[in-house]
């Protein structure tokens, strides 16, 4: 049970000189303030979730070669892509096999193939198509002949990068194999309209036999995942708050990537807390939870609202009060305008309360709804006035 605490009335003294003092201090301490038109706020950041990124190289490849169609072309540290008539006309392509064991499709943004075109001697503007690879293949047999069946539609076309690196999307594709690791049988890339291109074109390309000591780069595939692991930050109560037994007061803070939460009231400092009670489960969507100061605690002026956030499958995060606020007994004053520090008068200590709030709007860390008496959710100057005229009124003045 909460100890009464009887109201005392206060018997106000009618110095006109003392007042009128209080007053001149209030109001030259509010021109200081209003005269001010940029005001500092504490503001806190969620970073957003980094990126990470997985490079897996190409397990094997061949050049599929239509003037030599039953020659298996697995050892070249080269492999051309495109149309040569100059030792007889021949088509060429090239067949890959990426090992996808690792792909997590769920957390994956973007995956691409990356091939280092060494020559562009006898490269025109032409573009080169990826397709789907339908049938499994073996690199040690695969020939022109016997080249395993393809998607007949293309699943992208190569961009050129920085030094002649050649790029391809293949995110999609990437997916599908990282759910369905049986559905991988590689894939294919040859020029676009192959068959009318009228003369020399093609590039020359660093296979997956290319030494690793070399200038070139063999051929991988870059997987950027978004790191989901959870981040949170309290915004309120986030220090010198007044709180009572058995009042309702908001939480808030941000979170990304977060479920549920776990709310902890403490007592003392983040390495050895008194725990007092704690809400577990709480959704982290709302973004906030009314919280009841339970009766049993203890009066003192060094709690804090600890909260761990947790994302199912990453992990978890938490965070504290950056400082201090008070928890007291419930005070049992008669409602009083203007009784700020709820102390049973109107004062100067009011009005520092005021000014702590000064400027601030519904959602700010700062903003202290029983200084808004005009309530429009920002405590301005017209709240300002009221102010005074609850002092006056209370002061006799």
């Amino acid at each position: 049970m909460l100890k009464s605490k009887l109201f005392k009335s206060v018997k106000i003294k009618k110095e006109d000189k003392m007042h009128k003092q209080q007053i001149k201090k209030i109001a030259g301490l509010f021109s200081i303030i209003f005269a001010c038109s940029v005001f500092s706020f504490s503001v806190t950041q969620i970073v957003s979730a980094s990126e990470q990124i997985e490079k897996i190289n190409v397990s094997y490849d061949n050049e599929l070669n239509s003037r030599t169609p039953d020659i298996v072309k697995d050892a070249s540290v080269y492999i051309s892509i495109g149309r040569r008539i100059t030792y007889g006309d021949e088509s060429m392509r090239y067949i890959g096999k990426l090992d996808v064991s690792s792909l997590n499709s769920t957390e994956m943004e973007t995956a691409v193939l990356t091939m280092d075109r060494v020559s562009t001697s006898w490269d025109g503007n032409g573009d080169y198509s990826l397709y789907k690879v339908n049938e499994s293949w073996d690199s040690s047999t695969v020939t022109w002949n016997n080249q395993p069946a393809i998607n007949i539609v293309e699943i992208t076309r190569g961009v050129v990068g920085s030094y002649g690196i050649m790029e391809f999307n293949i995110s999609n594709l990437a997916k599908e194999w990282a759910n369905d690791p049986e559905s991988n049988n590689g894939f294919l890339i040859m020029k676009s309209e192959e068959s009318s291109i009228p003369s020399n074109e093609y590039g020359l390309f660093a296979s997956s036999n290319y030494p690793e000591a070399g200038c070139e780069t063999i051929p991988y595939l870059s997987i950027t995942y978004i790191n989901e692991d959870p981040a949170i930050a309290i915004i309120s109560p986030n220090g010198g708050e007044v709180w009572e037994n058995g009042k309702t007061y908001t939480i808030t803070w941000e979170q990304e990537n977060v479920d549920k939460l776990t709310i902890f009231l403490q007592r003392g400092s983040t390495g050895y807390p008194v725990v007092y009670n704690h809400l577990v489960d709480i959704n982290a969507e709302f973004g906030s939870y009314d919280y009841t100061v339970p009766e049993n605690v203890p009066e003192a002026e060094n709690y804090k609202i600890w909260i761990i956030a947790y994302k199912t499958g990453f992990g978890q995060a938490q965070d504290y009060s950056d400082n201090y606020f008070n928890i007291r007994e419930e005070t049992l004053f008669p409602e009083i305008n203007g009784d700020l520090d709820h102390d049973g008068d109107v004062d100067y200590d009011d009005f520092m309360v005021f000014y702590g709030a000064w400027g601030s709007c519904e959602g700010d860390p700062r903003f202290n709804p029983e200084a808004d008496f005009y309530q429009d959710g920002y405590i301005n100057f017209i709240d300002y006035q009221y102010f005074i005229v609850y002092y006056r009124e209370f002061n006799g003045l």
